[in-house]
């Protein structure tokens, strides 16, 4: 039996079922009402549901995703129970388990609810209210808009560059769909191939590891002044420190470090972990350190890595204009027993430093000649550029040390003598018939 509600006079409704909310008449009603109250009814509905869409101001959004549109008549209900919707039709009451969520509309929004109606579907009319669109900022309407415009004229070229497309090789195509084709994907606000993603997400993981280790090894370090089982809870984990990750903290924190234990901790553990960073790390100390017992313990530690890049880097100091350095490195190259570095170590025996000499004074007089061989006195004083030569004792040791303890002093031509005749091919014997 239907469910009945709303009476008014001769006319109430009635919910069946199969469909819906449906108009009926009281018995007795003469046939000719039953006709013009139904056509009365249809009419009434019609405009009813189309003055609630052109009023409407909130949504609510269903979780079946159904909506409803009208004025939310409690939007500071707090606690909230229930959302009340008032339309034309009148209020709707929804409890609040039942709703995704609401959408409040702007000015413009309500605007175009009551005029998008007026404009016919064809394709003028739709370029009009695309237009109106843009410039109330109704980008997702205007998307609508412009995208039936296409339906109704696929060559439309204002409305296929308003929603991005292109021709490329005579076709229609949005830039984005064209770089998907080309084997793009869309990371971090730029288009780029799957493997440079993964490239920069293994380097955006490497840094968080880095800040992380950064952060850690500072509170170990301060641990490590404390009595008891915190330092011994930090000193254990230096001493197992072995993330390639941790180099970069490992180099800042040597850097501040004056303890020569701590710097021995430190050093281990890049021995340990053996990375590019850590053999470089190690190399930098050989050269950079002042305390003779933390470099040795470094070139120790590149001589068990065994890494030909080592070499390199030791190579790279003997260009440098610190003598001190020179001779670090070159120590430590005869220590790595690396025999390509005979050449570097012989150009690097001795030293060419330039400086700057200044004679004379205000009331000295300086001889000079002219064009015609005659002599000038002038005042003044004058600047001379003096060459000195260093010996490098440290390049000398390490040489030697190559050298299997063949020894020319610092007499590099005689030292390049010798290297060439090293590098020159044994005869095999001569063949006899």
């Amino acid at each position: 039996m239907p469910q009945q509600c709303r009476p008014s006079g001769a006319l109430w409704f009635a919910f069946e079922p199969s469909g819906g909310w449906r108009p009926r008449l009281q018995n007795g009603a003469p046939p000719g009402l039953r006709r013009s109250v139904g056509v009365l009814l249809i009419v009434c509905v019609v405009t009813s549901w189309m003055m609630v869409a052109l009023a409407a101001a909130d949504v609510v959004v269903l979780n079946n995703d159904g909506r409803v549109k009208g004025t939310l008549v409690n939007p500071h209900e707090s606690p909230r129970k229930n959302y009340v919707i008032k339309t034309d039709a009148g209020e709707i009451t929804i409890d609040k388990s039942q709703v995704k969520e609401v959408i409040t509309q702007s000015p413009a929004e309500r605007e175009y609810e009551k005029i998008r109606f007026t404009f016919p579907d064809a394709v003028e009319a739709q370029w009009k209210i695309a237009e109106w669109c843009r410039e109330k900022g109704l980008s997702q309407q205007r998307t609508a808009h412009l995208e039936r415009l296409i339906d109704l004229d696929p060559s439309h070229k204002q409305a296929r560059a308003a929603l991005g497309y292109g021709q490329f090789d005579g076709r229609w195509i949005r830039r984005e769909d064209l770089m998907k084709e080309r084997g793009y994907v869309w990371h971090n606000g730029r288009w780029m191939l799957p493997q440079d993603v993964e490239i920069q997400e293994r380097k955006r993981q490497t840094e968080l590891a880095q800040k992380e280790w950064n952060i850690k090894l500072r509170r170990f370090r301060a641990q490590l002044d404390d009595r008891g089982p915190r330092a011994q809870a930090a000193l254990a984990e230096f001493k197992t420190l072995s993330d390639p990750a941790a180099v970069p903290a490992i180099a800042d924190l040597f850097n501040d470090e004056r303890s020569e234990n701590m710097q021995m901790l430190l050093i281990d553990a890049l021995g340990r972990i053996k990375s590019p960073d850590a053999v470089r790390m190690l190399a930098d100390i050989a050269i950079e350190v002042a305390n003779e017992d933390v470099r040795l313990a470094a070139v120790d530690y590149l001589k068990e890595i065994r890494d030909p890049a080592a070499a390199g880097y030791l190579v790279e100091a003997l260009r440098s204009k610190e003598n001190a350095k020179i001779n670090r490195a070159g120590v430590a190259l005869g220590e790595l027993g690396d025999r390509s570095a005979i050449g570097p170590l012989i150009g690097a025996l001795v030293s060419v430093h330039k400086e700057k000499v200044q004679q004379g004074g205000p009331n000295t007089y300086s001889p000079s000649f002219d064009s015609n061989g005659g002599v000038a006195f002038g005042a003044g004083t004058r600047t001379f550029i003096v060459r000195r030569n260093v010996q490098n004792r440290g390049v000398h040791e390490g040489l030697v040390k190559l050298a299997a303890g063949k020894d020319f002093g610092f007499d590099a031509r005689a030292w390049g003598h010798w290297h060439a005749a090293q590098k020159k091919p044994v005869a095999a014997p001569g063949r006899r018939d």
